[in-house]
């Protein structure tokens, strides 16, 4: 048990799994890992409708950063789904991940955040409003926002 989340730990240091682990140093709750699912996939459906190259790379995000196997991704796709058409639950997400995450892992998210708002390559203007809208929920400075995007862009 100890080894294993050394282990964890290990790769939280080295950039794999880096959302699997919340701000503590302890295991995400399901809740802040779904959080982040919607969040993506809110911005991703911005548009009215969930690009093939959108849902790959969030499905890919969540296997690779929540350390996740790849049937729970698409569980939790389904389920972030149901969940983001009740607009009232988004805010809750927001919520979710402040409360789990501490402003490096913030910043992260925002950074996968802008990596699915440029994965179907049209940048849309409700997307950056959305993408500016969560930094400021997040807490996260201008300057983090910018930094995160640029992040994204060189990423990408």
């Amino acid at each position: 048990m100890l080894l294993s989340f050394l282990d964890t730990i290990k790769e939280y240091i080295q950039g794999k799994q880096a959302l699997a682990i919340n701000g503590d140093g302890k295991p995400a709750e399901e809740e802040a890992k779904i959080a982040i699912a919607v969040v993506l996939l809110e911005i991703a459906c911005g548009d009215g409708e969930l690009h093939e190259k959108e849902a790959s790379l969030i499905h890919s995000i969540l296997i690779r950063e929540l350390g996740i196997e790849g049937y729970e991704a698409e569980e939790m796709v389904n389920y972030a789904t149901r969940v983001s058409k009740n607009g009232s639950e988004f805010e809750d997400c927001i919520t979710a991940i402040n409360e789990a995450y501490n402003d490096e892992q913030k910043r992260y998210i925002l950074t996968l955040l802008w990596k699915v708002v440029y994965a179907d390559n049209i940048v849309k203007e409700f997307e950056m409003v959305l993408a500016e809208h969560v930094r400021s929920q997040l807490g996260l400075s201008e300057e983090d926002g910018e930094q995160s995007r640029k992040d994204a862009e060189r990423i990408f």
